[in-house]
């Protein structure tokens, strides 16, 4: 996955171009270039009259050229050609927003000479790329004027005002715009004077969602940001600098899953079988009712569209994942959970919840049946990555997460096969 970003700022002209706008770009390019790892040479900055400034402390110029209409269109045709479905687009304007028509949510964005580009022609821009995902960040006044016609799939936008409202100057933290100081702020993971922020619940991964929720919170004007995602939690799902991998989503989100059926509560399990923790995998599951919910601390991925609740993905992301119908064969129904359909159709198993809560497998079927499978699992998942993009260091931390689980995996088996030779089971065939 690449990334890519453009930058605007128009100032309209001389004496409305203030000094907090440079200060924002200088701080969302930074947070770019050194939080998230975007190229420089895939970042266009558009800024007032084209005048250069370094914006990263390097030493040169980062500005692309002058903020006109034609130069963001040409930004908007040239970022077209590159950005691919695979990539990430990331959007960000400070300066003058305004009604196109008084006292309506039509919206545009000032740009230099007094030029601007209205909210139905930037939507056009927009519709025209091919992308993974489109993060879009909007400080201008009337910004929200621009959610009804941006909607769509793989977009998550963040704007610092309604339609009808006009956006603010920090009015306590210097000379920058407020809803973008915060939110800039909750990605970069410090304040401009070097203060550190965490906006990411002690996990140290701050979600689109998360930094917008941050910036929402800590914006002490009148202005009332606004935020749109498509699909539902893929704000969640993803931060600024990419998407969350199974590295990064492996372990501290307390948060619980519970087991639905036809819209009712299951009882939860809170352990199946040896495997990855979920922690962050699912960061958005919300328990329809927190009491009855405990923690699934241990699951093989799955497709789970039957298993949870509202405001959940629809299926687990993560590289070690193999249908429950695979690795646990045989279910019998209690009393204690009475979900039928578990497993996704046409499986058709029922669940089973023994008291201390642990899913009992025939060991035969645990060790001899889906070993091969999960080995298989294992080099599939690697192959899988190297053809989608991912870095060598993803690659590399993920086999060292996987030499782990085959590690754990191993043990269990010995273990399992000393406690069946002490209990005098004749298992020959297992142990040889």
């Amino acid at each position: 996955m690449e990334k890519y970003a453009l930058l605007v700022s128009g100032g309209v002209n001389a004496s409305s171009n203030y000094g907090r706008y440079l200060n924002d770009l200088m701080e969302i390019y930074k947070t770019l270039v050194t939080k998230c790892g975007y190229p420089k040479a895939n970042i266009t900055v558009l800024y007032a009259d084209g005048s250069p400034h370094d914006l990263d402390g390097d030493g040169a110029s980062e500005i692309s050229a002058s903020a006109t209409k034609a130069n963001l269109l040409n930004a908007f045709t040239t970022m077209k050609t590159k950005v691919t479905a695979n990539d990430l687009f990331f959007f960000y304007s400070t300066n003058h927003g305004g009604q196109v028509t008084t006292g309506t949510n039509k919206a545009k964005l000032w740009l230099w000479n007094a030029e601007f580009i209205q909210d139905t022609e930037f939507a056009v821009c927009l519709d025209a790329m091919s992308y993974k995902l489109a993060i879009l960040t909007m400080e201008q006044c009337y910004s929200g004027g621009f959610l009804d016609n941006l909607q769509g799939a793989n977009r998550v936008i963040a704007t610092a005002c309604r339609w009808d409202q006009v956006s603010w100057a920090c009015d306590s933290h210097g000379n920058y715009d407020e809803f973008v100081y915060h939110w800039t702020a909750a990605v970069r993971g410090q304040q401009p004077d070097g203060t550190v922020v965490d906006a990411s619940g002690g996990d140290g991964k701050v979600t689109l969602k998360e930094a917008f929720d941050y910036a929402k919170a800590n914006d002490s004007t009148a202005e009332e940001p606004q935020y749109y995602e498509n699909p539902a939690g893929i704000g969640s799902q993803y931060t600024l600098c990419g998407p969350l991998t199974i590295i990064d989503t492996c372990g501290s989100y307390a948060r619980h899953l519970c087991l639905v059926r036809d819209g009712s509560i299951c009882t939860p399990i809170s352990r199946i079988i040896r495997c990855i923790p979920l922690s962050r995998i699912i960061p958005d599951c919300i328990p329809l009712i927190r009491h009855t919910c405990t923690p699934l601390s241990r699951f093989l991925c799955t497709p789970i569209s039957r298993l949870i609740g509202p405001g959940c993905p629809s299926r687990i992301i993560a590289p070690i994942c193999q249908p429950l119908s695979k690795i646990i064969p045989e279910f019998t129904e209690t009393a204690t959970c009475t979900a039928k359909q578990f497993v996704q159709p046409p499986c058709g198993r029922h669940v089973r919840l023994p008291d201390d809560m642990t899913v009992r497998i025939r060991p035969e079927e645990l060790v001899m049946t889906q070993y091969n499978e999960v080995k298989s699992s294992y080099i599939q998942t690697i192959q899988d990555m190297m053809s989608s993009g991912y870095s060598n260091d993803e690659v590399a931390d993920t086999l060292e997460n996987l030499a782990v689980q085959l590690q754990e995996d191993l043990a269990d088996i010995l273990n399992s096969a000393q406690q069946l030779r002490a209990s005098n089971r004749h298992f020959s065939r297992l142990t040889r």
